[in-house]
Parts: C-alpha cells; structure tokens; sequence
C-alpha cells in the first residue's frame, strides 16, 4: 500500500471479505397489547400491536433479549 493513498474503510473491508465481524444482522418480530401512554417518540392506536427491530447481535436469542429490554 502507498502512503500517499488512505486506508480503505471499515465498510469497504467487510465488502470486499477482507474484515470480518462477529455479528450477523436479525430482524425480530413481537406481538403485544398497547394499554397506556407510550414513551415519547413512539405513537400508536390502543389495542393489539406488533413491534419489528432490526438488530446486530452474535445471536437470534441476544436480539430476542434486546427486544425484551426495550
């Protein structure tokens, strides 16, 4: 590599396979009941209710918790 020329980056790296992370993209789905008034920034009808997050996490149960926490 030149000096003159700069580091690719992080994400190129991953593109290209020349870096790896231990994490793995998940997207988790829960179903729910919304009853009283929501944090700020949410916004919802009252009633049945489902949540989708996407998460990067080293495993479906961790992005399972995650969920749970929020």
């Amino acid at each position: 590599m030149d000096l003159n020329e700069p580091e690719p980056s992080w994400r190129l790296k991953l593109r290209k396979g020349l870096a790896t992370t231990p994490y793995k993209h998940f997207t988790v789905l829960a179903e729910g009941r919304v009853d009283t008034a929501l944090t700020e920034g949410y916004s919802c009808p009252a009633g049945p209710a489902f949540m989708g997050l996407k998460t990067w996490s080293s495993s479906g149960d961790e992005s399972a918790q995650m969920l749970q926490a929020i």
